[in-house]
């Protein structure tokens, strides 16, 4: 598991959370923003959970910086305000679920095929 986030407060909660459950070892946590810190992280991963500040900006520019990570086999979940909506495509990645739940949502990408619906290359 890689942990990224630039809150100390939120490190700490997230190393609190992690002795809880009794994890000792294969986690990293780095303390830094999101967008600057995604290129040098290196995958593969299965998940990858984003929560952004809350802001139309903040959400595509997360989304932006995630999709590299995004493989044909990687879900990724980022929650947003309801009043920003979670673009249907953004980069190389397609929403394929919301859910809303008061001000907050949930929004779900996977990887975009570079093969369209009609089975043509997507260019």
């Amino acid at each position: 598991m890689t942990f990224v986030e630039q809150d100390r407060r939120a490190v700490q909660l997230i190393e609190t959370n992690l002795r809880a459950l009794g994890v000792t070892n294969r986690y990293a946590i780095i303390r830094a923003g999101f967008a600057g810190t995604a290129r040098d992280v290196s995958g593969p991963f299965q998940i990858v959970i984003l929560d952004p500040p809350y802001g139309a900006d903040e959400l595509r520019g997360a989304l932006e910086a995630a999709a590299p990570l995004v493989t044909e086999e990687t879900v990724l979940v980022v929650e947003h305000a309801t009043r920003d909506a979670a673009p249907d495509a953004i980069a190389t990645l397609v929403r394929t679920r919301e859910v809303k739940q008061g001000d907050s949502a949930l929004a779900f990408y996977t990887r975009q095929s570079p093969l369209g619906s009609s089975g043509k290359l997507n260019v």
